[in-house]
């Protein structure tokens, strides 16, 4: 299932608004490409590794989780509701936990291409799984299965096409495998200073939030 844009960025407004700082020596910020990395990382991967030694708790990394997990399961059901039918909150955590496990099988690299004392250029490339090969999949199988069945029942049909939607899509995510191919796409960033226990700190920012959780979302599941 697609997640939303407004959903991704919720995840990183929610980190920078609890003054997430990254410091290499001497109290330097780190560098822009190291910062990137985080970011993907965090949001992409599940991994707070580097959020953690920086600024944020285990309990508050995983209450920001949650938030953004409920969201997006609210989501998606309201897709099922859109087409007419429930899901359970069984289903979908097994579809987000499934999506979720995918998400972690993939690599990135980042690399600074240009950077002065404010701004840095910064490359970011990434493997990816094509999560729409995988919804079709799963639909067309379903309607095949569904089909040979032939219910009489509506409040029957309806439920057997989404136990066998949603399991269709778990295997599908579960058996994704990383694409041998890359995307590639190179981000601006920006020195922003954040006050930090009465400190003021400064890290690099993608200087467009949006774009770049938009962007990274859309690369990792081949949508761009």
């Amino acid at each position: 299932m697609k997640k939303s844009k407004k959903l991704i960025t919720v995840l990183m407004t929610a980190i920078l608004g609890s003054a997430l700082f990254l410091t290499g020596c001497a109290g330097k910020p780190a560098a822009a490409d190291v910062t990137v990395k985080a970011f993907y990382n965090l949001y992409i991967l599940g991994d707070s590794t580097d959020i953690e030694k920086i600024a944020l708790t285990k309990e508050e990394v995983a209450e920001k989780f949650e938030e953004v997990k409920t969201l997006t399961q609210s989501e998606i059901k309201a897709n099922f509701a859109a087409g007419g039918l429930s899901i359970s909150d069984d289903q979908l955590d097994a579809i987000y936990n499934s999506e979720m496990e995918a998400l972690k099988k993939l690599t990135v690299t980042t690399e600074i291409v240009s950077e002065d004392d404010e701004k840095a250029t910064v490359k970011l490339t990434t493997t990816y799984f094509d999560i729409t090969a995988i919804d079709i999949k799963a639909a067309t199988e379903t309607s095949d299965e569904v089909s040979a069945m032939q219910l009489t029942s509506q409040s029957e049909l309806d439920n057997k096409i989404v136990e066998i939607y949603s399991n269709k899509l778990v295997e599908g995510f579960k058996s994704a495998e990383p694409s041998t191919e890359t995307k590639e796409e190179y981000f601006e960033c920006v020195k922003t200073t954040y006050s930090v226990n009465g400190k003021n700190k400064d890290i690099y920012t993608p200087e467009d939030m949006e774009k770049f959780t938009t962007d990274i979302n859309m690369m990792v599941t081949n949508q761009q």
